[in-house]
């Protein structure tokens, strides 16, 4: 229970606290707060609708509610000119040497991809392509020309071997 008396002291001291200032003027945020929270509560139910009538502003009328297009476009680049003055420019040499470095790096990097390319497609073409290994003369390719028929060339050297892909 002693828990408990510690809380019941604590809020007891925070109310004491809260009724001596409510005559001095508030400086700290958490103040100003506490008394906005304060006076939302004393406000009667009754009174909380007509107090936000109030407070509303009126509403625009129907010409005042139609805004064309046109009328969002002029606005539009009238603040694109203005935050455009707000710029810090850089100077007309300090452009030209930043546009040099950036076409510079530019070009040497297409040339070093362009290379990088070319070797790689070096190093693809032997690693992928199929050699071709010629057949001796004496053993027949095809199986029917196996046994030649009689009185036709020999492949001994009339016809070329054809060459088989591995």
């Amino acid at each position: 229970m002693p828990k408990k008396d510690k809380e019941a002291k604590k809020r007891a001291l925070r109310r004491e606290r809260a009724k001596s200032r409510e005559g001095e003027v508030l400086t700290g945020v958490g103040e100003q707060e506490q008394a906005a929270d304060e006076a939302v509560k004393a406000a009667s139910v009754a009174e909380a609708p007509s107090q936000a009538r109030e407070k509303r502003a009126p509403r625009p009328t129907r010409a005042e509610e139609r805004v064309t297009a046109w009328d969002r476009m002029v606005a539009f680049f009238t603040e694109v000119k203005i935050e455009a003055k707000k710029i810090n420019w850089p100077p007309h040499d300090e452009t030209v040497k930043s546009t040099m470095v950036v076409i510079i790096t530019i070009l040497f990097l297409a040339g070093f991809m362009g290379l990088a390319s070319v070797g790689f497609e070096q190093v693809a073409r032997r690693l992928f392509t199929t050699q071709t290994i010629q057949a001796p003369a004496s053993v027949p390719t095809n199986p029917a020309e196996a046994v030649p028929p009689a009185g036709s060339p020999t492949p001994s050297g009339d016809h070329p071997a054809p060459s088989i892909p591995y």
